[in-house]
């Protein structure tokens, strides 16, 4: 599968315009690469705002711009998005191919440090698709530091992504935890983070695609004149031989661990 991750210079809280550059690298992206799947930012084209009045969806209009994109490239797209629900807002991440939605997650946990357990109710379930051979899963940004979570996904994903607001004063944690998610549950991780200064906070990008055995995945830059660049990746579903090969999950005593949480 090719993959790219979209590091995105996001303009503060412009739907709209952070859309339309969208929609102009991705053309230049597709005529560059043959690409499966463009993975972008969370809350993609807004930034991490908690003016959620302001950056919600009215009427689903990002979700329906983003499978018209994907149907003019040919090419499967993953994006964040805020939804209004009724005395609350969600923090979601959706992929969509020509035909619609594959697969919609809401961020199980809302970032409290941040404020944003104060206007944004986490999910409560996990989805998942399939692309090109690998089952896909969805991680959110603060979702990384809980590995419960990623435990349960990687069940059934082969790849799991995790898309990203994250600043560069944490980059030493962002780093190692995708790291460690991807060795300890012998998965595909896509770490996509934002780049530059929004908000008086600055984001160090720091996108990548780490095997199940721990190495970074080697790929191509291409830089835009926004300051956004994107990662290309090429990977090949491994998964399965990489965990026969060293079965670390059968050892797994989950009975025990529901045990010793009950005492």
């Amino acid at each position: 599968m090719n993959i790219a991750l979209y590091e995105s210079h996001i303009v503060w809280e412009d739907k709209e315009k952070n859309i339309e550059l969208f929609t102009e690298n991705a053309r230049h992206l597709t005529d560059y690469s043959d690409l499966d799947l463009i993975c972008l930012p969370e809350m993609s084209f807004t930034g991490f705002s908690m003016n959620a009045k302001k950056t919600c969806d009215v009427d689903g209009e990002t979700i329906d711009k983003m499978i018209s994109i994907a149907r003019d490239l040919n090419v499967n797209i993953s994006f964040g998005w805020v939804e209004k629900g009724e005395d609350t807002f969600y923090n979601h991440y959706s992929i969509v191919d020509k035909e619609g939605v594959l697969l919609d997650y809401i961020k199980i946990h809302p970032f409290s440090f941040g404020g944003e357990s104060a206007v944004f109710s986490g999910g409560e379930a996990l989805s998942i698709c399939s692309i090109c051979g690998f089952n896909i899963g969805v991680q959110i940004c603060y979702d990384l530091r809980f590995p419960e979570t990623f435990r349960i996904l990687s069940k059934k994903s082969d790849l799991i992504i995790v898309p990203a607001n994250w600043p560069s004063k944490r980059v030493l944690h962002w780093d190692i935890l995708l790291k460690s998610r991807a060795i300890e549950d012998q998965v595909f991780i896509a770490g996509i983070n934002c780049i530059g200064n929004m908000d008086a906070q600055d984001y160090p990008g720091h996108s990548c695609v780490i095997k199940p055995e721990g190495d970074a995945v080697i790929g191509k830059i291409i830089d835009f004149d926004s300051g956004t660049k994107t990662h290309v990746f090429n990977i090949d579903n491994n998964v399965e031989s990489c965990r026969e090969k060293f079965p670390v999950r059968a050892d797994i005593r989950e009975e025990l661990y529901r045990k010793l949480r009950r005492e």
